[in-house]
């Protein structure tokens, strides 16, 4: 009886750290890591970024696609003309543009979620130069 006690305390250790160590999916699906407040933190042409040193808007993206700016001078509120979609195999962001309900363009980017920033890269040509944003994470 001993033996199997000490077995089963040894084994104990093991899975709880097993059950500590799994990856809760939620946190590597963009299409909820995405979910909420962001903020302009760097500019530039990856990886030659420069800090924004006074962000003037934040963009807010929801659960159905939609994204929100809010203008910080104005207190202005505004949803945009675009949606956006994942392509989480290729590391996709996709926002499409819309015109009377239909879809007339979509840009892609590659993204990268890291230490709650995003940093979304033009995958085409950049406008002037430009081909990198980093967002952060805010409250």
């Amino acid at each position: 009886m001993k033996i199997r006690r000490l077995k089963l305390l040894m084994m104990l250790p093991m899975l709880v750290l097993g059950m500590v160590a799994c990856d809760d999916n939620d946190e590597k699906d963009p299409q909820k890591v995405i979910l909420g407040k962001w903020e302009i933190f760097a500019i530039g042409d990856w990886p030659n970024v420069n800090e924004v040193a006074a962000p003037r808007y934040y963009k807010e993206y929801f659960s159905d696609g939609t994204v929100g700016l809010y203008y910080y001078e104005s207190k202005e509120y505004e949803m945009k003309g675009y949606k956006y979609s994942f392509d989480s195999k290729k590391s996709f962001l996709y926002y499409h543009w819309f015109l009377d309900g239909e879809e007339i363009n979509a840009i892609q980017y590659s993204y990268k979620f890291y230490d709650d920033k995003l940093r979304i890269k033009h995958i085409n040509q950049g406008l002037h130069g430009i081909t990198t944003h980093i967002y952060k994470r805010i409250k």
